[in-house]
């Protein structure tokens, strides 16, 4: 009877064997390859709720995963399988095995668990057989890698023939032709490659090619990922655009992961419409720009592209400095870059203050723009006093100044102009501030903002397309009026001096049609003595005259032209400089007069050589005559 029921177990068991063998998929593959393990998964009524997916390998979990949690393989597995998306055309539990290995054949089971109910399981499950071919020279492939840059990467190639030879290849070519990733790379007595320092340059499909002494050959590969923090691979810190013309400011950068997030400021502010007036921003980074009328501008004037931006029909409003934001999971990086416009003259200046003692006033302020080689003049006046006067700061790009000789208790008013090589800038906002009188305490006196109840502060604009030329009698300067406050022009007056002295500051007096030498005095604010410079004004009375005759410049001698404009307010404003080198027409006529003279010697020599031979042949002809008879 016993051996009944054991006859009857057997036999039922090898029919669930058959039964499930009949059910299993049957798959192949080679070493170093993959496989695609496609298992359906069945819910109850069809309805999807939280569930628990096992795979096994001959009865021993290899792989699992909960929703929410990460996944989880043993280490033979580790970074060979993968759970296949959702939205793939496979199952919910399916899985990719890849770097097949010969001990990866055999009997696989995919199994569904649902904790949440009970019973907890259901008819899921599938059979799956693998067979692993041509296994005969490579024992372990190597296995894709992820790793962070500066990190190693290591692809194992282990050969089952110990005198077989290992060639590895990055993209097909051999690493012997790539020297930096040779230098940084290592292969093992069997075969494993080791990348020490990884490379941003390094992510690429890495082969390792097995040969043995018969001459067959076995081929594996993996994929090699570097993550890295976003890099800013060049950014010109100043770029100088033509105004009208197309411009291209260029953000070149990389990053892995890629990026999530790029943007650009200007001037410290996010440059999108929820900061910048006018400016509107799309989610696939490209920009474009309003009018302050609301109409926009063509959509083909701002443009990113490759985070690049490129700027047409450059505006002065343009001008700016412009930030470029690079992001991604790993960290972010700015690279900044300052766009200033040939013909824009610099911002006002911002943020000034001062602080006051018995006898002078301290000012501080900000610079408009970040452009080198800045310089300030301080304008200033005692409140009740209709002119104003000013002072001018002799190192370039200091923003703070003390205004010394000034009377006790009494209130002056103060503005920065800012200036450069492009002409004068705009006045900052007037401030006024009190200096202490005998009665006032010792606490320094903290100034205030002023407005003007003349209004707005009329301000004149610089002379404009400064040009000098050659003339019968000299040099012509030439200029066109000013945009800008016309109807206060004074008069203008023209500066030049020599080059290699333009770093010298002085003052120069003005005289109606007199050209007067000037020495730089002694500046009593910083206690220093200036150096000297030869300083030449010319003075032209009235608005009429827009030219100006030089007649005394020097031979052989680079000069640098400016002419300014001033207003009835005394207020003045610079024009671009133009820079004229004037050639050194004596050494040129004696050059010329040593070349004339040098060719009279040799023609004359050539007449002197010439008549003695012909006396010579005369006296042989002569000779021969005599005789003859």
């Amino acid at each position: 009877m016993r051996l009944g029921v054991i006859f009857i177990f057997i036999q039922a068991f090898s029919l669930g064997l058959l039964e499930e063998e009949k059910r299993a998929l049957f798959l192949t593959a080679n070493v170093g390859e993959y496989a695609v393990f496609n298992c359906q998964l069945d819910f109850p009524n069809d309805i999807e709720i939280p569930y628990k997916l096992r795979w096994k390998k001959e009865g021993t979990v290899v792989f699992s995963w909960y929703k929410d949690e990460e996944p989880r393989a043993t280490p033979d597995y580790q970074g060979r399988i993968n759970l296949l998306p959702h939205d793939s055309p496979y199952g919910r539990g399916s899985i990719n095995l890849t770097s097949i290995r010969e001990s990866d054949g055999g009997w696989y089971e995919c199994s569904v668990f649902f904790p949440n109910r009970s019973p907890s399981t259901r008819p899921n499950g599938t059979w799956y057989h693998l067979t692993v071919d041509g296994g005969t020279l490579l024992a372990i492939p190597p296995i894709n890698q992820t790793t962070l840059e500066g990190e190693p990467a290591h692809f194992p190639c282990v050969t089952k023939d110990r005198d077989g030879r290992v060639t590895w290849y990055k993209d097909g070519v051999p690493l012997s032709e790539l020297p930096d990733l040779e230098e940084r790379s290592t292969v093992s007595q069997e075969g494993s490659l080791t990348i020490q320092e990884t490379d941003i340059d390094d992510p690429g499909e890495y082969h390792c090619v097995v040969t043995n002494s018969l001459g067959e050959r076995q081929t594996a590969g993996a994929f090699l990922n570097v993550l890295y923090k976003a890099k800013a691979l060049s950014a010109p810190r100043e770029v100088y655009l033509p105004f009208g013309k197309p411009g291209v400011l260029d953000c070149n950068f990389r990053a892995n992961p890629p990026l999530t997030n790029l943007r650009w400021d200007k001037n410290g502010f996010l440059y999108d419409p929820y900061n910048v007036q006018g400016v509107f921003y799309s989610r696939n980074g490209s920009l474009f720009f309003s009018k302050k009328d609301g109409t926009p501008l063509p959509l083909d004037r701002i443009m990113i592209q490759n985070g690049n931006l490129t700027i047409e029909r450059i505006q002065q409003s343009d001008d700016g400095m412009y930030s470029c934001v690079a992001s991604n999971e790993v960290a972010t990086i700015t690279a900044d870059t300052e766009v200033a416009i040939e013909t824009t003259s610099p911002r006002a200046p911002y943020n000034l203050t001062a602080s006051a003692s018995h006898s002078s006033v301290t000012l501080r302020w900000m610079a408009g723009t970040g452009r080198p080689n800045m310089e300030f003049h301080i304008w200033y006046r005692p409140a009740d006093a209709p002119e104003w006067r000013t002072m001018k700061i002799l190192t370039r790009g200091v923003t703070q100044a003390t205004v010394n000789s000034l009377d006790p208790g009494r209130i002056y008013e103060f503005m920065v102009l800012s200036q450069d090589k492009k002409g004068d800038g705009m006045f900052s906002k007037a401030i006024q501030i009190r200096t202490r009188g005998s009665d006032q305490g010792e606490n320094v006196t903290s100034a205030q903002q002023y407005h003007s109840p003349l209004g707005s502060f009329q301000q004149i604009g610089p002379p404009r397309n400064v040009s000098v030329s050659p003339s019968r009698d000299g040099y012509l300067v030439t200029w066109e009026p000013p945009d800008l406050g016309m109807e206060d022009l004074l008069n203008y007056r023209v500066r030049w001096s020599q080059e290699g002295k333009e770093h010298l500051h002085g003052q120069a007096e003005v005289t109606t049609n007199r050209y007067l030498d000037i020495v730089g005095p002694i500046d009593r604010l910083y206690g220093a003595l200036c150096r000297l410079r030869m300083v030449r004004e010319a003075f032209i009375q009235g608005t009429a005259e827009l030219k100006l005759l030089m007649t005394t410049l020097s031979e052989d001698t680079t000069y640098h032209f400016q002419v300014m404009a001033w207003s009835n307010r005394g207020y003045h404003a610079s024009s671009n400089q133009f820079v004229l080198r004037v050639p050194g027409y004596r050494s040129i006529r004696a050059v010329a007069l040593g070349v004339v003279v040098g060719l009279a010697v040799l023609v004359m020599a050539a007449a002197g050589s010439l008549y003695v031979r012909r006396l010579y042949l005369k006296r042989r002809d002569k000779d021969k005559e005599e005789t003859s008879s």
